[in-house]
């Protein structure tokens, strides 16, 4: 009985998740769709790996490809790209791969990813696409650890500072890594001393 019972109440949910229609927004793209031809100075076998959205309605999307870097590509609400940013729409190549970004409420743009083997790398565009030279040494922080370092998120705080967060290896141990910025890229020192925090993964 208790079988039959969980039988049903599988079917109704399936049911109820089919009955759920979604339709595509004619006013964004084509039908609902926009497609972007990189073109071959990008070379890309790569993938949108981010959506950063702001209340009226611009959209951010972080592009990851095979060439060295990141790319912030902008669209209007309609879907189609704004050509004020960056150049044509993109914004330069930012040196970092597998990347993550958290958009500010200035319009500014951070982004952490992997950039060598021992080191956290975050870079700061302006609204406008271009690097925030007001953060870090033109637009980019680098923090070092002891080993093979990878920054897998960032996010920003209610305060404006910045939190990145990833893993680090240092002689077969691994471990969680966090780092806080101040909003111009300088560690935040009142964060574990000196603006970094490491936490053994204990394996």
């Amino acid at each position: 009985m208790k079988k039959f019972l969980s039988g049903c109440l599988f079917l109704c949910a399936l049911n109820l998740c089919y009955s759920q229609s979604a339709t595509l927004d004619p006013a964004f793209g084509t039908r609902g769709i926009v497609k972007t031809d990189m073109g071959t100075s990008y070379n890309y076998n790569g993938f949108a790996r981010q959506v950063l959205t702001q209340p009226g309605g611009a959209i951010y999307i972080l592009l990851n490809g095979n060439f060295p870097g990141s790319v912030i590509s902008k669209r209007l609400a309609s879907g189609a790209i704004d050509s004020t940013y960056g150049i044509n729409g993109y914004s330069g190549s930012v040196p970092v791969t597998e990347a993550f970004a958290a958009l500010q409420p200035d319009g500014k743009i951070v982004i952490a990813g992997v950039a060598g083997n021992n080191s956290f790398v975050t870079e700061r565009l302006k609204s406008n696409g271009t690097p925030d030279s007001s953060f870090g040494t033109y637009g980019i922080k680098v923090t070092e650890f002891n080993g093979a370092s990878f920054a897998r998120s960032v996010v920003i705080q209610s305060d404006g500072k910045i939190v990145v967060a990833g893993h680090t290896a240092d002689n077969s141990k691994a471990y969680f890594a966090v780092v806080r910025y101040n909003p111009n890229g300088s560690n935040d020192n009142s964060f574990n001393g000196n603006g970094k925090a490491l936490t053994d993964f204990m394996f």
